[in-house]
This record gives structure tokens, C-alpha cells and sequence, in this order.
């Protein structure tokens, strides 16, 4: 039973990882199809709030999904780690 988990922490993890690169890889033909569906998206554009200034693509659901993606799978291949080294 552990060995099972210990595969399928390992596959998901990796999955995870590799989706997460893709994405990334993949972001800016994720904006074009994001600019053809919606006309009013503009890369670069900056919001203000408060003292900072944060640009749209940090709101992009695409980025912020391929982000959730690497950090989960990063963290998967982490608890891998512990399974197998400790």
C-alpha cells in the first residue's frame, strides 16, 4: 500500500510539474487566444493599488493556474522525497 502511494505521489507530482511548464511555455499563446476573445485585454497594462503598481498579467487566471500547478507539483515531488529518504 505505501508503494502505491508512494507511485502515485510521485506520477501526480510530475504530471503536475510538467503541466505547470507547459502552461508557462505556452503563456503567451494563452494571451492571444485571451485577446481574441476578449478585445479589451492589453498586456502591460498597470493597475494601481495604493503604492504599488501591478500589472494585468499577474491577474491572469492562466499564469496564476500554471503557478498552482509548479508549486503542487513541486510540493508532491517534495513529500516523494520524504517518503523515499526518510
Amino acid at each position: 500500500m505505501l508503494i502505491l502511494l508512494k507511485i502515485v505521489t510521485f506520477l501526480s507530482g510530475l504530471i503536475a510539474l510538467v503541466v505547470g511548464l507547459a502552461m508557462l511555455v505556452f503563456f503567451e499563446k494563452f494571451v492571444e487566444i485571451n485577446d481574441h476573445i476578449n478585445r479589451n485585454y492589453f498586456v502591460g497594462e498597470v493597475y494601481d493599488v495604493g503604492a504599488f503598481k501591478i500589472e494585468r498579467w499577474l491577474f491572469d487566471r492562466n499564469y496564476l493556474l500554471s503557478l498552482i500547478f509548479l508549486f503542487s507539483g513541486l510540493l508532491l515531488l517534495v513529500i516523494f522525497s520524504l517518503y523515499v529518504f526518510y
